[in-house]
């Protein structure tokens, strides 16, 4: 037998064309029940600052030291100014804090006497005689001598406490002794034709990193002979300029405006040295050697570019005593002809 056929029922309404209702939106009690929970604050550890260094972004608020200091090596340097003499400020690091602390270490240093000051300068001038030295070392022949250069610098310095005879004669030993060797390019084949003819060539790249550094370190020491005040004078008015020309030449557009804040800091420390006399020099001497100063500390900085192969060349040590290249020397020819200095 056939099974009965199944009985259809009412066909559906045709759906209307159109666009779909709007979903009804929950009342607000229901979203407010529904919204999870605020998400908790993250510990002070694992927080993430973004740092103002050249775009990099520190990770966490309390790095040590080591780690501090290999992120502000990681970023970029300052970029080359145009310019064969002109020098760019690092601001990498924590450049005001060390300048503090070399402040306090120079104004200690002559507080304590000629030996402090031909050690702590000695030191600083013969790191910057290496890197000086190691800058050229990308150059062509005839390169300097580093240990030279080295020796030179903190062979100068030490000599300093025992008088101007006892650094004119270290100044002719290192002379001789840079003569002496032909420099490191001699030790090359393809090199030693052109670098060790003579020894004269390799000698002056030497001396050029190592005699300039050695008078401006043995310069303190030797304005202490004559008198302890005169190098409290020097430090603070050498200091007086490098704190005015870094902190407005650092944010400057041109490279006039830091030296010019410089000097402008060297007259106004000179006021105050000028009413106490520092002895053997009167107000009149030591506004004579504030101006001599100002003029001379922009001078130095341009001394120590030609030093280098470039101005934005890495060298902080130089940088440190850049400002004693010029102004140490003509503090003690100063006083040398004024007979303060035997």
């Amino acid at each position: 037998m056939a099974p009965a056929p199944r009985a259809r029922g009412p066909a559906p309404p045709p759906r209307a064309r159109g666009p779909a209702p709007p979903p009804s939106s929950p009342p607000i009690a229901d979203l407010d029940e529904a919204s999870p929970p605020p998400a908790r604050r993250p510990p002070p550890r694992a927080r993430r600052r973004a740092a103002d260094m050249g775009g990099v972004l520190v990770t966490g608020t309390r790095l040590p030291w080591w780690r501090r200091r290999r992120v502000a090596q990681a970023l970029p340097p300052p970029p080359a100014p145009h310019g064969r003499f002109r020098w760019a400020y690092d601001t990498r690091g924590p450049k005001v804090r060390i300048g503090v602390l070399w402040f306090v270490l120079a104004v200690g240093a002559a507080r304590l006497g000629g030996l402090a000051l031909a050690a702590l300068y000695g030191i600083v001038g013969m790191v910057a005689a290496l890197q000086s030295a190691y800058a050229w070392r990308r150059s062509r022949p005839p390169r300097p001598h580093r240990l030279v250069a080295g020796l030179t610098a903190a062979g100068l310095a030490a000599a300093s406490p025992a008088g101007v005879t006892a650094v004119a004669v270290a100044l002719l030993a290192a002379v001789l002794l840079a003569l002496a060797l032909p420099g490191p390019g001699a030790r090359h084949p393809t090199l030693s034709a052109h670098a060790g003819r003579g020894g004269g060539i390799p000698a002056l790249a030497t001396l050029r990193c190592g005699l300039p550094l050695g008078v401006a370190a043995a310069a303190p020491a030797l304005v202490h002979g004559a008198g302890p005040e005169l190098a409290l004078a020097l430090v603070l008015l050498v200091s007086a300029y490098e704190a005015g020309d870094y902190l407005v030449g650092s944010g400057a557009a041109n490279l006039l405006e830091g030296p010019l804040a410089g000097a402008i800091g060297v007259l106004v420390v000179s006021f105050p040295i000028s009413l106490v006399e520092p002895q053997p020099l009167a107000a009149e001497g030591v506004w004579a050697l504030g101006a001599l100063t100002a003029l001379c500390c922009p001078l130095g900085q341009l001394a120590a570019s030609a030093i280098l192969p470039r101005g934005n060349v890495f060298a902080p040590a130089l940088r440190r005593i850049d400002s004693l290249l010029v102004t140490g020397p003509v503090w003690v020819a100063f006083l040398l002809l004024d007979g303060r200095l035997g």
